[in-house]
């Protein structure tokens, strides 16, 4: 006999009517594994489903055989909560599961229809708990375990489905030495299961038990209670980093009046750390079904809400499925026996298992102890062959890699099969530092050395065209060197890639576990917390990749936690920033912007050290100069406002003694010290360049507020504190003091986004709490770390846009909004985003048009106003708008003459005109206005001359001064002025030489030594004479590649190709063709990569040179071509082309 309700459709015409004793009846639906069907049993007389997993789904033999003994070991199920398996059928066009046949609706339907009230809800999770208990009694785990894998039928009962298919559908790989049992058969760090009801340590790739299933348990309920899942991100990547690092919203905030005990067991079964969950699935079914007891009043469990009485059509889509862990097969393994055909090596105890077999540690009768991979059947071999044959290749080009872990021995010839590899004893990266109680232990500087250890050892596996692709601590191992330190060695490239497959076909090389395409089946792309994004994306595996995890390692190892995820503000737990840029290196989203090779990060983290000393000795120098531009007029000033300080000290004093009040009038009057020091004072110090002399006045301002407790203070006066902070971080900041700035800065920030917290609607705090963003982010820029200067600038940004919601009509909302843009703007530009930068001026632009309205000349907002001119035309200059770029320096222009001539004394409008000159000069070289250029060239160097005139101790006029000379120079070359050309070019090398007299490290000095002598050899190129312009272009090429060693910079770089051109040419026309081909040949590699980075009109100008004077015309075409459309006519350019 049929099910009464048979369905319409005809049978699938690939699968034939009848299996065995199965008679084909209907397609009951399909999915991303393979189609279910209704059929009957003609032995049994009943209905079943059949599920038919694709061929192409299973891959090859090894997947086969491991899905048919999961299904079997699913099949020993037996509980009215789970669908049973009843028969496995292997067949060549793929295998069919026999199942109980279950009519019903799946909990997404009814959740999504509102057809679960919270009753029903704890109900149907204590049947699926009472299911789970069952399984994990059997040793299974569901692993992905959502509302679609659990059905609803038409009594009430409850159904889970699908245990132990996805899982069985993965394919096989070896695991890391030492990794435990639980993940027996599913690829490491694989993403099986459904992303947000997945456990932390599962999103992890860490050990799986039945404590994930609870965890899922727990999403579950929430879901059912609040019809919302409890983890959603805005993408996979998104969603794993709350799964692992954030906690759900409250669920009494989404579902009020819930029990109190319905609300604590959900937040246990979501508990991140697995031994916070409850003990076992019987355990949490016994309490819902005490809350089923205590929430109906009678004892009972309270009625379910009953389906409609009429038949339900089964659910079309066919759901994902989990997997079970299951132990290994039994072999001839345990403990005090012999490793098998190795009669001296006797068994210690087992260290893990994985989908491969099992790994053990065993010891010689020497005393000497090695890890053994086993490997039970011959159809899981291919992926310890893979991994054998990797280690030869890295064992042939490299020898014994003293960061790479060794595989000693193997035998594949007869079962059970096994490979040998060294045994560490402190074990994985992640078991060495538990037994040490955790990382905070461990010094920061052995963290970083072992961090560059394992870079050193992905280094040299990516030199032989081997990719890891699953770097994380599982997969290092610790030994100890002989004075007793750590030694970190990278194990474990079972799921690694072969870029270079030509290695492969080496002559007299035996080939294991790979394919003919030389790939392997190495198709997974490693643990997901450690996944660059494009691999989450299904992009192929890369070097970037690679290095992608490392920094991930590199964050954890600096972080002092091993499990913890990369997650937005990460920053906040890296206390050194130079760590954190390395670290931002590496984690880039662009794989391109990322470091290029691991050794970088080798290079950077062990000379962290000489990195901070070449900061702080910038920083000193920095200090020294501001300092030595005192002017003795100034100190009458200061000595008035210590005086007054004084009394203002005693009055506090004699205050305090009589009264608590006093403590509050005190603060009151320590505030409009402040507002008066960093206000009113500091507004006349800073035109005349005196800013350092209120560094102890803020020490003072700051004691004040020390004076009594932050507990004790109102919201108003720690306003006033966050304010203090972040002014006196701008002194300090300006005075070179960047680690007491960084302090003073995330002070105010703590503090105002606490007031901001307390009181969302005070506009004024929420301000507050933006200018302490603000600094921050300046900071994080000047301190080159573009990702957290990124970071807080957009966190004021959206602040801004918030104010401006709350208050459209209030000019100083939008005046901070398009202050926002503009920063904005600054990062993406440096970061090579030029549309996104342009897109915030243009947003920024109008907004300060229109507040700039009508205001009288020299007004600060038209000083504004002129910035951003000036920042959207260097942009426009970047994306070859010359003409677009012009009208904007132009405009500049216009506004900082007015705003200058209004306030002739101001030192620091004075430089900005210098600059506006210098700008409105530049473009008007590339467009070919060579008399035009050099007038403003001139008007440059009369500003800065007349500046330098007023003070002649400050250096920073001096370099002003140098660089206007060295750039009238080149002015007058692409004239062909050769005479007054040397005679500027001697006064700015007069200038540079004085300057470095004071200090020879200084990188701008440099740069502007080694910018003298390009123009110098120009110079001598143009006389005839090349042997000393190619003397001169080596120093030269020897002070920008130091200054890259330090510290790239684009500008640097800009100067490298520059070089290579001019030193090409100068060596060719010596006769020394080879010299000069190679000089050639680096700064075209130079100029490629800058121009690929950021197609500026000076970065493409020099690749253009470089192509031409190697005689590569029609690469150079169309970048001419490109050129010219931009309307780009520099004299010299066209010259050389």
């Amino acid at each position: 006999m049929l099910p009464a309700e048979k369905l319409s459709e005809e049978p699938s015409s690939g699968l034939p009517e009848r299996l065995g004793v199965y008679r084909i009846e209907s397609r009951l639906g399909g999915g991303g594994m393979g189609e279910v069907f209704l059929a009957w049993d003609e032995l049994l007389d009943r209905p079943v489903a059949v599920k038919r997993v694709r061929a192409e789904g299973q891959g090859d033999e090894v997947q086969r055989a491991r899905f048919r003994r999961e299904a079997r070991a699913v099949a020993r199920l037996n509980h009215p909560a789970i669908v049973q398996v009843f028969h496995v059928l292997e067949r060549p066009d793929g295998d069919c599961l026999v199942m109980e046949y279950v009519r019903g609706r799946d909990l997404r339907a009814l959740v999504a229809d509102g057809e679960v009230d919270p009753r029903r809800a704890v109900a149907i999770a204590r049947e699926v708990a009472e299911g789970l208990a069952e399984a994990h009694r059997k040793g299974i785990v569901h692993r992905d375990l959502k509302l679609a894998n659990v059905m609803v039928t038409p009594e009430g009962g409850v159904k889970i489905l699908d245990f132990g298919i996805a899982k069985a559908m993965a394919p096989p790989g070896p695991r890391s030495l030492g990794e435990a049992a639980e993940d027996s058969l599913t690829r490491a760090g694989m993403l099986v299961g459904t992303v947000h009801a997945m456990s932390p340590e599962q999103a992890g790739g860490g050990r799986v038990d039945h404590r994930s299933d609870l965890f899922a348990l727990g999403s579950l309920l929430y879901e059912l209670l609040s019809s919302r899942p409890p983890f959603r991100g805005e993408n996979l990547l998104d969603t794993l980093r709350r799964v692992t690092a954030a906690e759900p919203e409250p669920l009494q905030r989404l579902v009020p009046d819930l029990p109190r005990k319905l609300v604590g067991l959900v937040a246990r079964l979501l508990a991140k750390e697995p031994a916070a969950r409850p003990r076992d699935a019987g355990e949490v079914a016994r309490e819902l079904a005490e809350i089923e007891r205590a929430w109906s009043g009678t004892g009972a469990s309270p009625a379910r809400r009953q389906p409609a009485p009429q038949p339900l059509p089964a659910d079309p889509d066919l759901p994902t499925a989990g997997g079970s862990d299951l132990p290994s097969p039994e072999g001839p393994l345990a403990a005090g026996r012999s490793v098998p055909r190795r009669p001296n090596w006797q068994l210690l105890e087992r260290l893990g298992q994985g989908g491969f077999g099992e790994v053990w540690l065993a010891r010689h009768k020497s005393g000497e102890e090695r890890v053994f991979k086993f490997c039970f059947e011959e159809e899981k071999l291919r992926a310890l062959k893979r991994e054998v044959t990797l280690f030869r290749l890295l064992r042939e080009a490299l020898g014994e890699h003293p960061h790479i872990a060794r595989i000693l021995d193997w035998d594949f010839e007869e079962g059970p099969y096994f490979l040998e590899s060294e045994y560490t004893g402190a074990g994985s990266l992640d078991l060495w530092a538990e037994r040490l109680g955790g990382l905070e232990s461990v010094p920061q500087e052995i963290r970083r050395e072992l961090v560059a250890q394992v870079a050193e050892g992905l280094a040299a596996a990516h030199s032989v065209g081997i990719l890891h692709k699953d770097v994380k601590p599982q997969n290092v191992l610790v030994s100890h060197d002989a004075d007793g330190r750590p030694v970190a060695k990278l194990a474990d490239f079972g799921i690694g890639l072969l870029a270079d497959r030509s290695r492969l076909g080496d002559p007299g090389f035996t080939v294991l576990g790979f394919t003919e395409t030389g790939m392997g089946d190495s198709e997974t792309g490693g643990t997901v917390i450690y996944m660059a994004p494009e691999l989450l994306e299904g992009k192929p595996p890369s070097i970037q990749g690679d290095i992608y995890a490392l920094g991930v390692l590199l964050y954890q190892m600096a972080a002092g936690d091993l499990r913890r995820p990369l997650a937005p503000g990460w920053r906040r737990q890296i206390a050194d920033p130079l760590v954190a840029e390395d670290i931002a290196a590496c984690v880039d989203g662009s794989p391109e912007r990322r470091l290029q090779s691991a050794g970088e990060l080798v290079e950077r983290l062990r000379g962290l050290e000489a990195r901070r000393r070449a900061l702080a000795e910038e920083a000193a120098r920095r200090e020294a100069h501001l300092r030595a531009r005192r002017r003795r007029k100034l100190l009458s000033v200061v000595g008035s406002f210590a005086a007054l300080l004084l009394v203002v000290v005693s009055v506090f004093a004699f205050q305090t003694a009589r009264a608590r009040d006093a403590a509050e009038q005190r603060r009151r009057q320590a505030e409009s010290l402040i507002d008066f020091m960093l206000g009113e004072l500091r507004g006349n110090l800073q035109p005349i360049g005196k800013l350092e002399i209120l560094d102890e006045e803020g020490d003072e301002a700051l004691r004040y507020f020390a004076r009594v407790p932050e507990a004790e203070q109102s919201d108003e006066e720690r306003e006033s504190h966050a304010k203090a902070l972040y002014q006196i971080g701008q002194v300090r900041f300006g005075l070179g003091k960047v680690a007491e700035a960084e302090e003073a800065f995330g002070r105010s920030l703590a503090l105002a986004r606490r007031l901001a917290q307390r009181h969302p609607e005070r506009s004024d705090w929420l301000f507050q709490l933006g200018q302490s963003h603000f600094w921050v982010g300046f900071l994080r820029w000047q301190q080159r770390d573009l990702g957290g200067a990124l970071e807080h600038f957009d966190a004021y940004r959206r602040i801004s846009e918030s104010l401006v919601a709350r208050d459209p009509g209030k000019a100083e909302w939008r005046l901070e909004l398009a202050y926002a843009e503009s920063n904005l703007a600054s990062i993406h530009e440096e970061r090579g985003e030029l549309d996104l930068a342009a897109s915030a001026l243009e947003t920024a632009v109008p907004v300060l048009e229109a507040l700039a309205a009508g205001k009288e000349e020299g007004d600060p907002l038209k000083v504004e106003l002129a910035h951003a001119y000036a920042k959207l035309g260097k942009v426009l200059e970047s994306q070859g708008d010359l003409d677009a770029a012009r009208r904007r320096f132009e405009e500049h222009l216009e506004l900082i003459v007015e705003a200058s001539a209004a306030d002739p004394g101001n030192a620091e409008l004075q430089r900005f005109l210098g600059f506006a000159h210098a700008h409105l000069a530049n473009v008007l070289v590339f467009q070919g206005e060579a008399e035009a250029a050099l007038e403003e060239d001139r008007r440059s160097l009369e500003v800065a001359a007349r500046v330098a005139e007023r003070d002649p101790e400050n250096l920073v006029w001096k370099e002003e001064l140098a660089l206007c000379h060295d750039r009238l120079v080149r002015d007058l070359l692409g004239l062909d002025r050769t005479k007054p050309a040397e005679a500027e070019l001697a006064r700015a090398e007069e200038l540079v030489a004085a300057l470095l007299a004071q200090d020879p490290q200084q990188p701008f000095w440099l740069l502007a030594r080694a910018r003298g002598l390009w123009t110098r050899a120009l110079l001598e190129l143009r006389q005839g004479q090349s042997r000393a312009a190619a003397r001169d272009l080596e120093t030269a090429l020897r002070v920008l590649e130091g200054l890259e060693r330090r510290a790239p910079h684009e500008l640097q770089q800009l100067w490298l190709a520059r070089t290579g051109w001019l030193q090409g040419k100068a060596l060719k026309a010596e006769g020394e063709a080879t010299r000069g081909q190679a000089a050639l040949e680096k700064g075209l590699a130079v100029a490629q990569a800058l121009a690929t980075k950021d197609p500026a009109p000076p970065h493409l100008d020099v690749l253009v040179r470089l192509l031409l004077a190697q005689g590569r015309e029609e690469e150079a075409r169309p970048l001419r071509d490109r050129l010219e459309a931009m309307g780009y006519r520099r004299n010299d350019y066209l010259a050389a082309v």
